[in-house]
């Protein structure tokens, strides 16, 4: 369909449901640059947009500009807003409060509607600002990180960023664990995940990141994030009871990820399912528990060999990363923030 005909096509609807669009605040936003003639997009008097604005967020086609167009002007704003209030009589826990009240919300909003991972870069940067706020740009007299800290630990809750961040990503992870949530995202997550199912997902090395399901930007987030908060508090995701032993990228037969449609069937889906007092069963063992016939002996030495070759099968407790009784859950974000931060407390 040429662009004349979809305005036409447009203004018949707007007529038939008394909906008018003001085509002089119209703007087109090409998604594919093949097979787009410019010229005949000056003839209509419509310009093109490189990226748009739809309820605060610049949205463009090309996924690698969401950033710069979003974080780094939020950026900008930030720095403008606290340096107009630095003179304000207002002591340190007025300041932490107003950042909490202001900027935070500000910072959430991107966190929830964007799927991005902010850079390292870009989170010592606001923090560099914030903490020049709160000493009105004077030396700084307590470290941030002791403020970021709860109370009973010898902070003053000043917001952490960075677990703000990866809290708001988690959240994505219970969902991917709990998915009889009625979200369409997950469906149309699970489509791009392909064999793999998204509940395990969060259970899968980062060896998943050459699988074309990376390439969505939001199971790339959420997984960046959730690989990023188990790393915080140094909690090794590989392997524990819930690592799926099907269509997983660190167990390969003949170099290819493998499933055995009968074990499947029968339950048997995560390495709980085959362990037990932390050693593999033995395959008599798996034959009572799943009625599994002798025939799949061929199958069980196979599945011995790979598990073998990652992980030890004699002796692993297998025990799960801390974040995961709580993603499990279904804990809300600040609960997550309090678990990391414990967690870090104890280091």
């Amino acid at each position: 369909m040429s662009l004349s005909e979809a305005i036409k096509l447009v203004n018949t609807y707007s007529n038939l449901s008394e909906y008018s669009i003001n085509w002089s605040k119209s703007y087109i936003l090409p998604l594919r640059k093949e097979g787009w003639n410019v010229k005949n997009v000056k003839k209509q008097t419509l310009p093109i947009a490189k990226n748009i604005k739809y309820l605060g967020i610049n949205i463009s086609t090309n996924w690698s500009e969401l950033f710069s167009l979003n974080f780094n002007p939020l950026l900008t704003s930030i720095q403008d807003s606290t340096q107009r209030w630095i003179k304000l009589p207002i002591n340190l826990l007025g300041r932490i409060a107003a950042v909490k009240m202001f900027i935070l919300p500000k910072v959430n909003y991107l966190f929830k509607m964007l799927p991005v991972v902010p850079t390292y870069k870009w989170f010592k940067e606001i923090n560099s600002v914030i903490n020049q706020f709160y000493w009105k740009n004077k030396p700084p007299r307590i470290k941030l990180s002791i403020l970021q800290k709860d109370k009973k630990h010898g902070g003053l809750n000043a917001p952490n960023f960075l677990q703000y961040f990866l809290a708001t990503q988690l959240q994505y992870v219970i969902h991917w664990l709990h998915p009889n949530s009625k979200k369409q995202w997950i469906d149309i997550e699970q489509s791009e995940s392909g064999e793999i199912n998204i509940q395990n997902l969060p259970f899968l090395s980062n060896s998943v990141r050459k699988y074309p399901l990376f390439k969505n930007p939001g199971i790339a987030t959420t997984l960046t994030a959730w690989w990023r908060a188990n790393k915080l508090i140094n909690s090794d995701i590989i392997p524990c009871i819930f690592t799926p032993i099907w269509h997983n990228p660190d167990f390969l037969i003949n170099n290819k990820t493998f499933i055995f449609p009968k074990w499947e069937k029968k339950g048997i889906r995560q390495l709980k399912d085959v362990f037990e007092n932390n050693s593999l069963c033995s395959f008599a063992d798996l034959c009572r528990k799943y009625a599994l016939k002798q025939k799949y002996f061929l199958q069980y030495l196979q599945l011995k060999n790979v598990l073998s070759s990652r992980i030890n099968i004699k002796q692993n407790s297998l025990t799960p990363p801390p974040l995961i009784q709580y993603v499990h859950s279904g804990e809300k974000k600040n609960f997550v923030i309090k678990t990391i931060q414990k967690y870090k407390h104890d280091e």
